[in-house]
């Protein structure tokens, strides 16, 4: 019973869809010059609104992978990429903990974060790492990956989820234990 109505709708899709392009070929056939003038304007337009998206995005990329590979260039237009810091406070103890695959990893939950944030709804401020005691008993201190953005709380909270699973994820792909000592908070205001 499913399928036979599943079968019509695609059908009835089908020969919908056949007799829209069917319409389209008889009247551009047909069509007057100064019709055919017309539909070529359109045409050219979407072409070129097609030809101005592309070039953002492959500028966009190239920024994106000029940073990524040149962090230590500066450049005005960084405004969506942020700085991690660290409290002075924090410094001895998260440079005692952490190593380059550490520090790879912080780099890359904060560049994933940066593009999560706008599906839950929030904005960020800033990034840092802070020391924290440690969730482990074979420790003294954790290392503490802190987003602090803006937005409602509910999807902070949601936000705050995702970020420890998508580190939990990131953390079993290495045998490094210094990532055992990486967590992730959210602070929103």
């Amino acid at each position: 019973m499913v399928e036979k109505k599943v079968l019509t709708i695609a059908a009835l899709l089908g020969i919908i869809a056949g007799r829209i392009v069917l319409a389209f070929r008889k009247g551009y056939s047909s069509g007057e010059p100064i019709e055919r003038s017309r539909t070529m304007i359109m045409l050219n337009i979407l072409a070129r609104q097609n030809e101005i998206m592309m070039n953002h995005l492959t500028t966009t990329q190239s920024k994106m992978v000029s940073e990524l590979l040149n962090p230590s260039e500066s450049s005005d237009d960084k405004s969506d990429l942020h700085e991690i810091s660290c409290r002075n406070d924090h410094i001895e103890v998260v440079r005692s903990l952490m190593d380059d695959v550490a520090e790879a990893m912080v780099r890359d939950i904060a560049m994933w974060a940066n593009g999560a944030l706008g599906s839950y709804d929030l904005s960020l401020n800033k990034v840092t790492l802070e020391s924290d005691k440690a969730s482990d008993v074979g420790r003294t201190h954790d290392v503490v990956l802190v987003f602090h953005v803006r937005g409602t709380g509910d999807n902070a909270l949601r936000f705050q989820a995702e970020a420890s699973r998508k580190l939990r994820e990131l953390t079993m792909q290495t045998d490094a234990p210094s990532v055992r000592v990486l967590r992730t908070d959210v602070r929103w205001s």
